[in-house]
């Protein structure tokens, strides 16, 4: 499914989605922004062009998660990869998303693979509520890697 981004965010990107428009694949994904900056922007210091670029994309990711909130109305929202431990881009996120006055939890971390384990667990065993519960523990312990901390 593809998430059109129709802002000032989206004109970062001169790529089209498949579906004619400029979709959050092609403004927030790890591949975009490599393309934009190449492979290394990552590894080096922070430059005016990596800031703005992780800004950007966190306007994007945040444009996408508002719209879905709305919806789906969830407790927490954990915004999970490389970008997501960026400064710049958690305050991109935040300037969408900041007029939610809603008691919902909002959590930035680097750490993907354990957020995504845990999630396909509960989708898959059915237990799609939030932790709290004791099966919800449990898949939580099933899905950790020894040694990792989720964040």
């Amino acid at each position: 499914m593809a998430m059109r981004v129709e802002s000032k965010a989206s004109s970062v990107s001169v790529w089209w989605c498949r579906s004619g428009g400029r979709c959050l694949d092609t403004v927030a994904s790890g591949w975009s922004v490599v393309r934009d900056l190449g492979p290394a922007w990552w590894h080096g210091p922070p430059t005016d062009d990596t800031r703005r670029r992780a800004h950007q994309a966190g306007v994007a990711v945040g444009q996408a998660v508002h719209t879905a909130i709305s919806i789906l109305d969830p407790t927490r929202v954990v915004v999970a990869g490389h970008i997501a431990g960026r400064t710049d881009f958690v305050e991109g996120f935040v300037s969408v998303v900041e007029s939610d006055t809603s008691d919902r939890h909002y959590q930035f971390t680097p750490d993907t693979w354990n957020y995504a384990r845990r999630g396909f667990l509960r989708v898959a065993l059915g237990q799609v509520e939030s932790s709290g519960s004791q099966e919800s523990d449990e898949i939580d312990r099933a899905a950790s890697i020894p040694g990792s901390e989720a964040g």
